[in-house]
């Protein structure tokens, strides 16, 4: 048997290395915990901003949006409101629609001009045997590579009540073709 005065030490020993133990398991605990709660931070972040970036989408899309299959329409510069490009006031060129909305359209044209403080256009075009006359602002460019056509964003302005039923008749109708099946098939550009 060992004298209990020689078992002192050893139990001391003992306790040491426990309380070694859990402090280093709390330590690493600890920093676990820290590594892991930034990690939620962050996706709380990220999470917030693809929250708030969700809502503006939703917000820009404030009108249904319809495709359309290229049908022509004439756009007519109002104005340019840049006094070197007046001359071009009053001009007139073809292009494609794209999609349309009751808050405006994208067309594609040929003609590439500058919209660097928006251009006033009145678009006209016939479609589903309705004829539309419409006031814009063009605020919106896209080029692409290797494409003959440019794409505008317009943004009517000054639409009457019954221009937007109009439109809105319009798209509910492609809507109503669409899902018969009486839509031409689409084509890219």
């Amino acid at each position: 048997m060992i004298p209990v005065w020689q078992l002192v030490p050893l139990a001391g020993v003992m306790l040491f290395m426990i309380l070694l133990a859990g402090l280093i398991f709390h330590y690493h605990y600890r920093r676990v915990l820290r590594k892991d709660e930034a990690t939620i931070n962050g996706l709380k972040s990220d999470y917030a901003r693809v929250r708030a970036l969700t809502l503006r989408l939703k917000e820009r899309r404030k009108f249904r949006r319809v495709r359309l299959n290229h049908e022509k329409c004439r756009i007519r510069i109002v104005d340019f409101k840049e006094s070197s490009l007046s001359p071009l006031n009053n001009e007139t060129l073809d292009g494609e629609m794209l999609d349309l909305s009751v808050g405006g359209m994208k067309f594609a044209s040929k003609l590439d001009f500058p919209i660097r403080h928006g251009v006033d256009v009145t678009v006209t075009f016939t479609a589903k045997a309705m004829h539309f006359q419409l006031s814009g602002r063009v605020l919106r460019k896209e080029e692409k590579t290797g494409d003959t056509h440019v794409r505008y964003g317009v943004q009517f302005t000054e639409l009457t009540a019954a221009q937007e039923t109009l439109i809105q008749s319009l798209i509910n109708q492609t809507d109503l073709d669409e899902k018969k099946g009486n839509h031409p098939k689409r084509t890219s550009r």
